[in-house]
Formats: C-alpha cells, structure tokens, sequence
C-alpha cells in the first residue's frame, strides 16, 4: 500500500464500529475478505494512535501500516476459542490493546507534556483528542464507562490547565527576579 494511499485511509472519518464487529466475526471464521476488510477498517485507527505518539511527519503512518496486520490478528485471536480471556472483548478495545502494545518501548523514556497526567488520562486524551473517538467508542477501547470517560478526560484537562498555568508563573516569576 502507498503513502498517500495509507495517509488518505488515516484521514478519513471514524470507522463504522458494527461493520468492525462483523469483520472481526467472519475473519475468526476464516473469511479471507474478511480478513482484509479488518485490517483496512484498522489502518486509520492504528494511524491515529501512531500519530499520537510519534507526530504525523515521523513514519507514524508506514508504522501503522505495518502493525496493521499484527493488530488485526490479535482481533481475530481474540474471537477464537483458544483465546477465552479475551473472548466477547469489543474489537475495537482488543485493537487499541494491541497497537499499545506494540508501540510501548519504541520510545521509552520519552519526556512528554502529558507525563503529569494518570495513564488512564493519558488514554482518555489520546483516543478523545488524536484519534477522534466519541466518549461512547472510548469507554469500549479501554472496557471502562462512558462517564468514567468523561471524569478521567476532565481530571486530565484540569491537570493540563494546572501545569500550564504553574509553567507561565514559574517564567513570569523567574524573568521578574532577574530584572
């Protein structure tokens, strides 16, 4: 697949989660099709979290490309019946786990504007924000409630605004002293 095809799949709207769902179904059963369907319904998530972590002009979307099959394979692992833990688990939650997954470590250490926050916030802010899903789609990502969502996203801006504020008074401070 091409760059500017993978970069047009990244940009287009939210993938239709029911259509998702079935996909995942008839891949587990063995649906070749439906095996690609999954990974092209996948590519523009994966892309927006790849974005999120690494910046659009950084090989996020050809990393995304090529952790799309491995994503999709974990979907479709998780609707077999050697996969009992993760069994009746959304698509789209297996999907998110996996694609962390195999993004943590590819930048560890990273100091990042959002290390104050929990790692929920983190989560909330990432798929909210980057990634563009609804409050409904988030609370299925992470198996968490949609106010729980809500709470976790307020709890993350409020610490954002915090530091935000303490950064700009610790340069006016720091500029008045040595004047």
């Amino acid at each position: 697949m091409s760059h500017a095809v993978r970069t047009a799949a990244a940009d287009t709207a939210p993938t239709d989660y029911d259509e998702l769902d079935g996909a995942a179904t008839a891949a587990a059963a063995g649906d070749r099709d439906a095996t690609a369907r999954l990974v092209a319904l996948l590519l523009p998530l994966v892309t927006r979290l790849c974005r999120a972590e690494f910046g659009r002009g950084s090989g996020s979307d050809d990393l995304a490309a090529g952790l799309c099959p491995a994503v999709a394979a974990a979907v479709v692992a998780a609707r077999g019946p050697r996969r009992a833990e993760r069994r009746g688990m959304s698509p789209l939650r297996v999907a998110y786990e996996a694609t962390v997954q195999h993004l943590q470590g590819l930048r560890p250490g990273a100091s990042d504007v959002l290390d104050g926050i929990s790692r929920r916030g983190r989560e909330v802010l990432t798929l909210r924000l980057a990634v563009g899903l609804s409050v409904e789609q988030t609370a299925v990502a992470l198996g968490i409630t949609a106010g729980r969502v809500r709470v976790e996203q307020h709890r993350a801006v409020t610490a954002l605004r915090g530091d935000a504020a303490g950064t700009t008074q610790g340069a006016d401070n720091s500029a008045g002293s040595t004047a």
